[in-house]
């Protein structure tokens, strides 16, 4: 057991200088005095001239790790770094009986250190178009346009993220030139990158939703792998095949004055023989604005049903 255990720290030293140590705490133990540092229980276990044992558990009281360590000096796990910051033995006499000259106290004082870890985050955005100075961030799409995602990629942790992959799913057809798999060396702390990808909305006969989903993948310096995902859902509705197959209506119900507040009623028809599913986006002349901020409709109507929907301004 113990030769396991040798080899398991000097074999972790070797990347000692690689990882990124983080949120350092310090602790003074005595003898058989312990601390808690995310799952590891380090125990002074024993003291010598100028030297100190630190012992270090697992949750079960399982030995870990066993080294004699002197000021200065340092012990390394996976996921934990011990420094010994100092060491002080105290000698005084305690009467002719018991002796003189002798220890009265010992303690280590010791900083832990945490391996850091790297926190993939991706996020998929639609694409943002400005329009009459308003932001308009569009679901919905007619067959034969271009729908552009936005694919944020993030390291959030303490520590780089290596080896990264971002693999994207979907099945609406590409735009000529794009791709969906992409790769990079590392993502360092706090990183962040957005990648754009084309889409072209099929030609159909019916409305369809189609699910856009991203995994970002990678690992730590300990070959530890950290994944991320995220989805989206975007329409694509087929246009009216002719003129008159929609009736659309639109008025103001009363007279209004400067100053006074409108209501808009706009009344749409199915005049065709099957159930259809639209979606209606009202435009204002410049100058003038909802009260209502959402100005888009989603309708489903049955053969030859009417419906009618209400703003105000």
């Amino acid at each position: 057991m113990m030769r396991w255990i040798i080899l398991l720290v000097l074999c972790s030293s070797v990347l000692a200088d690689e990882i990124e140590w983080v949120d350092p705490q310090e602790k003074i133990l005595r003898m058989d005095e312990h601390v808690v540092r995310d799952g590891f229980i380090i125990e002074a276990s024993d003291f010598y001239d100028n030297a100190v044992l630190i012992t270090v558990y697992d949750h079960n009281n399982t030995i870990l790790a066993r080294n004699i360590t002197y000021a200065g000096e340092f012990m390394v796990m996976d996921e934990i770094n011990i420094t010994v910051l100092d060491l002080q033995m105290v000698k005084g006499n305690i009467g002719a009986i018991h002796g003189i000259n002798v220890t009265i106290d010992q303690w280590v004082k010791i900083q832990t250190r945490l391996a850091g870890k790297p926190a993939p985050i991706v996020s998929i955005i639609p694409y943002e178009r400005m329009r009459d100075n308003k932001t308009i961030v569009r679901h919905v799409f007619s067959p034969g346009e271009e729908i552009l995602m936005n694919f944020s990629i993030k390291n959030e942790g303490k520590a780089v993220l290596k080896n990264v992959s971002l693999r994207i799913n979907s099945t609406l057809p590409l735009l000529s030139g794009e791709r969906l798999n992409y790769d990079l060396d590392e993502l360092k702390r706090e990183d962040a990158e957005v990648i754009t990808v084309g889409f072209r909305a099929p030609l159909l006969k019916e409305r369809k939703t189609f699910t856009i989903s991203a995994e970002l993948k990678g690992n730590d310096i300990l070959k530890k792998e950290y994944k991320a995902v995220d989805s989206t859902h975007i329409e694509v509705v087929p246009q009216i095949e002719k003129t008159g197959d929609i009736m659309l209506k639109k008025y103001v119900s009363e007279k209004v004055y400067i100053g006074d507040i409108a209501v808009v009623t706009i009344s749409i028809k199915n005049n065709m023989g099957r159930n259809i599913d639209i979606t209606l986006v009202e435009s204002l002349p410049a100058g003038i604005e909802p009260l209502n901020t959402n100005l888009t409709w989603n309708l489903s109507l049955q053969p030859y049903e009417q419906k009618s929907i209400s703003y105000k301004i």
